[in-house]
């Protein structure tokens, strides 16, 4: 694996572990709030999405 493949990977896994970090503060949000509040549904539905697509399908699947 090349240097810049491995820089990828890290940032990649740092930027998970940043997404998680925000998703598990979210979680405390009851439905109510949560509703109402549309900058947290924004921002937990774009870390969800990303956090998804981080990670590689070789290892959901195998």
């Amino acid at each position: 694996m090349d240097e810049r493949t491995a820089e990828r990977i890290v940032e990649k896994a740092e930027y998970l572990r940043d997404s998680l970090e925000i998703l598990a503060r979210k979680q405390s949000l009851n439905k109510a709030a949560y509703l109402a509040d549309r900058e947290s549904r924004d921002v937990v539905e774009r870390r969800f999405e990303t956090a998804i697509k981080r990670v590689p399908t070789s290892q959901v699947y195998s």
